[in-house]
């Protein structure tokens, strides 16, 4: 015992050393900048505090009692992270291209690097957003495109008792789009995790260790952290986990509170409109309610109160998504009539291959990828979930219901994404609104699904044969060595990298299916490296101060305030219309979220319509011609050469651009301002 105590000291002590080699090391920094020193300390010190406490209280106290009050603590830390205004934004990013290294103290992360991949983030969203609030959430938005369009369509921020549905966005409303934006932040990953925990509960029957490892497996993996803590697999794990609770409790309080929570989770899915993520998951909740309803026949538990709450959830549901459809009609109208993306149609096939990519996906947080959101897989399913779906299925005989229930949609997915479906069958299933590069990612979180499901079996089971673990765990990463290792020869990437943790997932697939004294330690042990790989994809930065604090910004509200109904461009860039948007200013060539039919009109080319009907990023440059100049770049992007005249015709009075005005422009325009590499000038 007491050489057990001495242990424990030594490691609290090489704890304690670690954490005052950090602090010295932020410490030089103080006298700069102590506001990122004090919020980095906050952090260090939670961390190692949480660590410390293993060195004194039995790990099973500390887990027993996190568990049993880990909604209480969910909440305790997302009032710690919105009060110090902690977001996992890219914000940051808005440094390099907007009066570099001038602002506040907060203009670059405090931890970790702001992602230019993640533009969708920090260019469109963030300005979109503080757009809203200078509106005051109000029904009308007139700063983006320079047209007055629906708040809702154009941020998704609009006051109106349809927000019930959408708890992650109420901190705007409440408290602006700063510390919004923090509330969004820490809610999507917070509870985002503990949703995908509960329902990897309910997949597991109470398994605790599997379902953290499921939690981390999924809510942590590159798909979910590389699309900005993917909300659709929260919103998917949050319907299945209370509705599993909603039939299963007895008292009629706590069936009171999740269903209403379950009709708000359930109306926020649906509204998310986008229907390649909604499909797919769409056919998981179906496969899980059967299975829910089919073990517990609520049809003969259910009192006459129960049915009254179930049809008033159902009702509260409804209300709101048909509230929601009805002040975004505008937005639903235009964007599925698009060429881009609302043209699109796909009926499978050639797809495996990216749910193959997983091992190169681990050192995505460090660099060397062009698109590694588009690269974001889950970890390490792929084939093994097929090697133990038969293994559990033949184990237990073909009895095992819950795999039955997921085997249509398992067929469905698999068939979808290798060799494709006859288009009738594609419309009938819905997967024409989901390409297969898309539906193959939740082909992916399927077999997390099943893998997790299958490693709990397993576990009861006290494990596999040891020869027929490493049989399993070599042909379940074979595959991706043989197939995705040689395209990753000779690019940039550190190859050798690869095979280590080729080798390394081999060894921790067997530890973790063998029979053998280390599976749980195992299992904690790449718990623990697929939640750290997870949470540095995103930076931790303190509001939005690399687009509030730059001088630039301050001049043009300045001059938005003086002459508040003017038209505003942006030449050279499509990263600069959006600091424009977030100023305030009506901006013709922000983000084409919908197609900007004024615009074109003005230009004369509104009659083609597969140059502008599109999602799309909208660049000008300034010509001395008389003939415009037009072409699609990629599929959201738009490259219109302008003339002056054609300026004229946008009836343009205020140019806001990091790119000097041409010199043969230069006497049509007078100098406001010029600062740090940022330019504005008033059309004479």
């Amino acid at each position: 015992m007491e050489t057990y105590k001495q242990k424990n000291w030594v490691l609290f002590g090489v704890l304690a050393l670690a954490f005052i080699s950090l602090e010295v090391y932020l410490f030089r920094n103080f006298s700069v900048r102590p506001g990122v020193f004090i919020k980095r300390t906050e952090i260090i010190v939670l961390v190692f505090g949480f660590l410390s406490l293993h060195c004194f209280v039995d790990t099973h106290k500390i887990y027993d009692w996190i568990y049993k009050y880990r909604v209480i603590l969910c909440f305790a830390l997302f009032i710690f992270f919105v009060a110090n205004c902690f977001t996992w934004s890219s914000v940051g990013q808005w440094d390099n291209y907007i009066q570099p290294g001038v602002g506040s103290q907060y203009i670059k992360p405090i931890f970790g690097i702001a992602r230019p991949i993640r533009s969708d983030e920090w260019m469109v969203s963030v300005p979109r957003y503080i757009s809203a609030e200078l509106t005051k959430y109000g029904p009308l938005n007139d700063i983006l495109r320079a047209t007055t369009v629906s708040n809702v369509s154009a941020t998704g921020l609009q006051l109106d008792f349809s927000i019930i549905k959408s708890p992650q966005l109420w901190g705007h409303y409440l408290l602006g789009a700063s510390y919004g934006s923090s509330w969004e932040w820490s809610y999507n990953l917070i509870f985002g995790f503990l949703f995908i925990f509960e329902f990897c509960m309910v997949t597991t029957h109470g398994n605790r260790l599997v379902s953290f490892f499921g939690a981390c497996l999924i809510a942590m993996s590159s798909f979910s952290m590389w699309w900005s803590v993917c909300r659709i697999l929260y919103l998917m794990a949050a319907i299945i986990a209370l509705f599993y609770y909603f039939v299963r409790e007895e008292k009629t309080l706590m069936r009171i509170v999740f269903g209403t929570i379950l009709a708000i989770m359930g109306a926020e899915y649906v509204s998310t409109l986008y229907a390649a993520w909604l499909v797919p998951t769409g056919w998981i909740i179906v496969s899980y309610m059967a299975w829910i309803l089919y073990e517990n026949h609520i049809w003969e538990r259910f009192k006459a109160i129960d049915w009254i709450v179930f049809v008033a959830d159902i009702l509260l549901m409804v209300i709101l998504i048909v509230r929601h459809l009805m002040i975004s009609a505008e937005y639903l109208t235009a964007i599925l009539n698009t060429v881009y993306p609302g043209g699109r149609v796909d009926y499978g096939g050639m797809a495996l291959h990216k749910i193959l990519d997983y091992v190169p996906t681990v050192l995505t947080p460090f660099g060397g990828f062009a698109n590694p959101s588009e690269m974001g897989t889950i970890f390490g399913v792929f084939p093994l979930g097929y090697f133990l779906y038969i293994y559990v299925l033949v184990k237990y005989k073909g009895k095992d219901k819950l795999l039955w229930f997921l085997t249509p949609v398992l067929t469905l997915f698999t068939i979808y994404c290798t060799i494709g479906l006859p288009p009738i069958l594609a419309k009938i299933f819905m997967l024409t609104f989901s390409t297969s590069s898309r539906t193959v990612d939740f082909l992916g979180v399927l077999l997390a699904i099943i893998t997790v499901y299958c490693i709990s079996k397993i576990q009861d089971e006290n494990g596999m044969n040891i020869w027929l673990s490493i049989i399993v765990a070599v042909l379940a990463v074979a595959p991706t060595v043989i197939y995705e290792f040689p395209k990753w020869r000779g690019i940039g990437i550190r190859y050798y990298a690869l095979w280590i943790i080729a080798v390394f997932t081999v060894i921790a697939f067997i530890f973790i299916l063998s029979k053998n004294k280390y599976q749980k330690a195992a299992i904690i042990i790449v718990s623990c490296m697929l939640f750290g790989d997870g949470i540095i994809v995103n930076p931790i930065s303190v509001g939005l101060d690399a687009i509030t604090s730059k001088p630039a910004y301050g001049e043009i509200q300045r001059i938005v305030a003086s002459d508040p109904n003017a038209r505003w461009v942006s030449i050279g860039s499509f990263v600069t219309p959006q600091y424009l948007v977030a100023a305030g200013a009506h901006t013709v060539n922000s983000v084409n979220y919908i197609p900007n039919k004024d615009t074109w009109e003005r230009l004369g080319v509104e009659e083609n319509e597969e140059l502008w009907n599109r999602y799309a990023h909208v660049v000008i440059s300034l010509i001395d011609s008389d003939k415009s100049e037009y072409s699609v770049i990629q599929a959201d992007l738009i490259q219109a050469n302008l003339t002056w005249n054609d300026f004229e015709k946008l009836d343009i009075k205020y140019i806001g651009t990091t790119t000097p005005i041409p010199t043969f422009a230069k006497d049509k325009v007078i100098e406001l301002y010029n600062e740090y590499g940022f330019y504005i000038y008033q059309v004479k």
